[in-house]
């Protein structure tokens, strides 16, 4: 989204202060307050981004195959590239490398995106979250559906007089239903659930209701 270029730049910017005061190029002030509040900074955008490419798109297989490609080519290249590299480096060419991974433990971790030290330390992170996004992703979807579906019943049902009608006769005549409606004083429909009971009510686990202003 070009609306957020300059947020992106401005924790861009915070970090790099921050690293230069690290370093002693600038006070030690601005590695005190800019380095954490520039990389929450950016993990904010990050989640935001993702809900807005993703949450108004179905949860279907191919949008998940996608979701994972496009993880996959943003992280994985690079990361393991510099992971590997200085893997090689510091064990077999130059043991004074700053990225030292000597330590096959510290390789390890970083390797299973369990923990990385330096600069990499946030990669691990990120590709915790996008794991955790894929399930926060399919239970919106399907409460999303959910939702859908029963407004549309509902509309239906108060459009049609005579499916309206027969639809709440039947449910007079039914022993512990597994659907449940209430009406208002002109048959109109307030509220419609559904609930598991045994045999193929199983796949229907949902419960809505909705006020008759939102119609």
């Amino acid at each position: 989204m070009p609306e957020l270029t300059g947020l992106r730049g401005l924790a861009a910017l915070m970090v790099f202060v921050s690293h230069l005061s690290k370093d002693g190029l600038i006070p030690a002030f601005f590695a005190r307050y800019y380095s954490i509040q520039g990389v929450i900074l950016f993990f904010m955008l990050s989640g935001f981004l993702m809900g807005q490419l993703y949450l108004d798109k179905q949860f279907t297989n191919k949008n998940l195959h996608g979701y994972i490609k496009a993880r996959i080519a943003r992280i994985f290249p690079l990361y393991f590239l510099i992971l590997l590299t200085s893997f090689l480096i510091s064990n077999y060419i130059y043991t004074g490398f700053y990225y030292d991974f000597r330590n096959q433990v510290k390789f390890i971790t970083g390797l299973f995106f369990l923990g990385a030290p330096y600069e990499l330390w946030t990669v691990p992170i990120e590709v915790q979250f996008y794991g955790c996004f894929i399930l926060f992703w399919y239970f919106y979807a399907k409460e999303k559906r959910n939702k859908l579906t029963h407004l549309s019943l509902k509309r239906k049902l108060n459009k049609n007089e005579s499916l309206a009608k027969m639809f709440k006769d039947a449910l007079k005549n039914i022993k512990n239903p597994c659907a449940t409606t209430l009406f208002d004083s002109n048959d109109k429909i307030v509220s419609f659930s559904m609930y598991p009971r045994e045999g193929t009510w199983k796949k229907m686990k949902t419960t809505i209701c909705i006020p008759n202003n939102n119609i």
